[in-house]
């Protein structure tokens, strides 16, 4: 994966208390389709509560690190352990730079790459601010502009996103927005004006992908927020393309 020349880390997340669909294979899946489409050198993590000597094997990953932890308790509606607060923890220079790379780049598992990426790395990973992330599908009718299937950091950038964050207040200021999620909508709370990439890159929400008129831009990357995900029964039913391409790299 070409680690001693890398630009980025891409990150991979997997924690008891998530999701139970997510597993290391999942994990796998991932790891193999960036080995395939990524085109740029980059060196692959996961973060992970899962820390036995196989994982990292099993994974496919260059290497894994402690998960950050989070307290429970906070507030209802995004006190659950299935919420992204910790991947804040990225902001946090002294927390990346373990990493020895310049950017750091936060991808879900629930991710499908159709196609090479260098091209949208590249331009995710030059952001002249320091941060780039997936704009949110209804980001331009009054709801929050990032969603947090994807974004990169240049190590050091923006640390006030994690500095500011404050555990018992913080998640009820998300909350009180209206707007769903967790880390997504502080970070669109404090990074206005990031550089996002959307369809006109390649990538796309799967909904809006199926949506998306014929001479559309190709999909590259598909992001699968909410049930839908490209290994389960409700894709190899509804979106049967979508099942296949993903069964390549499980």
């Amino acid at each position: 994966m070409g680690a001693a020349v890398a630009r980025v880390t891409i990150v991979h997340w997997k924690w008891a208390g998530w999701r139970p669909s997510y597993t290391l294979e999942h994990v796998r899946a991932l790891s193999r389709q960036l080995k395939e489409f990524a085109e740029i050198p980059y060196r692959l993590v996961l973060l992970t509560d899962d820390m036995n000597e196989s994982t990292a094997e099993q994974a496919e990953v260059d290497a894994i690190y402690p998960i950050p932890t989070q307290p429970e308790g906070i507030s209802p509606g995004h006190g659950s352990p299935a919420n992204c607060f910790r991947r804040l923890r990225l902001f946090d220079e002294k927390y990346s730079v373990q990493f020895g790379t310049e950017w750091v780049m936060s991808l879900d598992l629930d991710t499908l790459i159709l196609a090479p990426i260098g091209e949208v790395l590249e331009y995710m990973t030059t952001a002249p601010a320091g941060f780039s992330i997936m704009r949110a599908r209804f980001s331009g009718y009054g709801r929050r502009p990032y969603n947090g299937g994807m974004y990169a950091i240049r190590v050091g950038s923006y640390p006030e996103v994690w500095s500011s964050f404050n555990w018992k207040t913080s998640p009820e200021r998300c909350k009180q927005t209206g707007w769903v999620g967790s880390d997504q909508v502080w970070i669109s709370l404090h990074v206005p004006d990031a550089r996002t990439v959307g369809p006109e890159h390649g990538v796309y929400f799967a909904e809006q992908y199926l949506a998306a008129p014929p001479d559309r831009v190709p999909g590259r990357i598909v992001t699968f927020a909410g049930g839908l995900k490209p290994w389960n029964k409700t894709s190899r039913r509804e979106t049967p393309a979508y099942f296949a391409a993903y069964q390549r790299f499980a």
